[in-house]
């Protein structure tokens, strides 16, 4: 019995290691392409050629909760979509620091710069898009509930970038470091007395750090915000409005409106949860199931508004997303001519969409 507790306290974290530099040069670009594809879509810089493009991602799963990644690869585009966040249903903060490189996130008009030692928070529910130069940096995804409670404003923190000057950043930065270090070489038993105090450091950094586009939420009571998500996602199917939800809290709309500023308005957000959830039962509907049924599921009047609108948000037919292999648009798997087994293991892959997995 000694020696099993022994050995139950001694098991290192589960590791993945994936790289393209062992495949002929013609295949990097695409095995990697594959790969990320879990998280975002990647275009090369149209600047290099494919022979020159390399990647390797080393990530360590912390505790079953947490997962913190080193990545090293060549110039490129990330984007993430509205109809790939609909499709995976991942619900998690992206914190990353770049070691060298940089990159460019565009942010609606804006072109945010994030450099070496700067902390770049990405929202993986909200569409995003950045363009890369050669880089090599740190990513901690985290599920969004297990850190949402410590900050003043959980969704707000969509492409916020920490400035390295302030002595929080660096401080941050420095244990992240430290963390994916060590962290390999830790006993399980040990990485999940890391959490709490990695959450609680990165909170602290966030929240002391919030300008003029997060302070309007600070006054905000967070869990009325959250008991009201619950609400309109119990009854996506029901006749929701404002005044079904106001009358539900007791609260005016003009808080109701301040509520849901952020995202696009108390409309916009049933609206968008109605769709994503329209997409989820599309990919997984079975042939008796006919268009008109999902859409009257989800709180749409009609098959001709249904089909409308996701068109508009995802440019693609209802029909179109049932037909077989449909998700593979967005999970294309590695041509048969990759030697798959030279890229290491894509463990990550399966960690992302199964264990830290939380809509």
């Amino acid at each position: 019995m000694l020696q099993q507790t022994r050995s139950l306290t001694s098991q290192l974290a589960p590791q993945s290691e994936f790289s393209t530099l062992a495949l002929p040069a013609h295949q990097q670009f695409a095995a990697w392409q594959d790969s990320i594809r879990t998280l975002f879509e990647v275009r090369p810089n149209p600047s290099r050629p494919l022979s020159a493009f390399y990647a390797s991602l080393s990530s360590t799963l912390l505790d079953q909760r947490l997962l913190i990644s080193r990545c090293t690869t060549s110039a490129q585009t990330f984007t993430r979509t509205p109809l790939q966040i609909a499709s995976d249903g991942m619900d998690h903060y992206l914190i990353q620091t770049h070691i060298s490189g940089s990159q460019i996130v565009n942010l609606g008009n804006e072109a945010l710069h994030v450099c070496p030692g700067d902390l770049l928070i990405i929202d993986l529910a909200e569409p995003h898009s950045a363009t890369t130069t050669d880089f090599s940096h740190l990513s901690l995804v985290i599920p969004r509930p297990l850190l949402s409670p410590y900050l003043i404003s959980p969704d707000n923190q969509h492409c916020r970038v920490l400035d390295r000057q302030n002595p929080l950043t660096r401080i941050t930065v420095n244990h992240l470091k430290t963390l994916e270090n060590h962290a390999k070489h830790m006993p399980v038993s040990q990485l999940g007395h890391q959490i709490t105090p990695t959450l609680s450091l990165l909170a602290c950094a966030m929240n002391s750090m919030a300008d003029d586009r997060f302070t309007a939420q600070k006054h905000v009571s967070d869990q009325l915000l959250q008991e009201i998500k619950h609400f309109i996602e119990a009854h996506l199917a029901s006749t929701l409005d404002s005044v079904v939800i106001c009358e539900r809290f007791n609260i005016s709309r003009s808080t109701l409106y301040r509520l849901f500023e952020h995202k696009g308005g108390i409309r916009n957000y049933i609206r968008e949860r109605r769709l994503r959830r329209s997409v989820e039962a599309l990919l997984v509907a079975t042939p008796e199931q006919r268009n008109i049924d999902i859409a009257f599921e989800h709180g749409f009047q009609s098959e001709a508004h249904f089909s409308r609108a996701i068109r508009l948000k995802y440019g693609i037919s209802p029909s179109s997303l049932r037909k077989p292999g449909s998700r593979n648009k967005l999970e294309i798997s590695l041509s048969s001519t990759v030697n798959e087994s030279a890229v290491g293991d894509r463990e990550y892959e399966a960690w992302l969409h199964d264990i830290l997995k939380t809509d």
